[in-house]
């Protein structure tokens, strides 16, 4: 996991290649873990997760899915995504309820 990813109003930039949020589709997040999160594999000893289970995947304008995991730092980090995915929601590149799944309604805006 070596790289840089920005999440911005309208695009997302991996390693300096840009994707405009109006040109991909199908975008979706997996926000399943986050640096130090205790958990517990067969053993009676908990381990600290490294906080890198976590994804961003979309179909890209050539329709390729392209999944990029990411490294989220502390335990409520995927509240920093909510703007952008109010963006991507406005922009079509989100479906609504998905973005409902995953930030709940009252933080989600209607498209239009």
């Amino acid at each position: 996991m070596q790289g840089t990813i920005v999440f911005n109003g309208d695009s997302i930039v991996v390693n300096e290649k840009v994707y405009d949020l109006k040109m991909i589709s199908k975008l979706d997040f997996a926000f399943n873990d986050y640096y130090g999160m205790m958990y517990w594999m067969r053993s009676f000893n908990p381990r600290l997760s490294q906080g890198v289970d976590n994804f961003v995947e979309f179909k890209d304008s050539s329709q390729q899915i392209i999944r990029i995991y990411f490294r989220m730092q502390v335990k409520n980090g995927a509240k920093s995504f909510y703007p952008f995915i109010n963006d991507a929601v406005q922009c079509g590149a989100m479906s609504y309820y998905r973005a409902i799944d995953l930030i709940d309604v009252e933080n989600v805006r209607k498209p239009g």
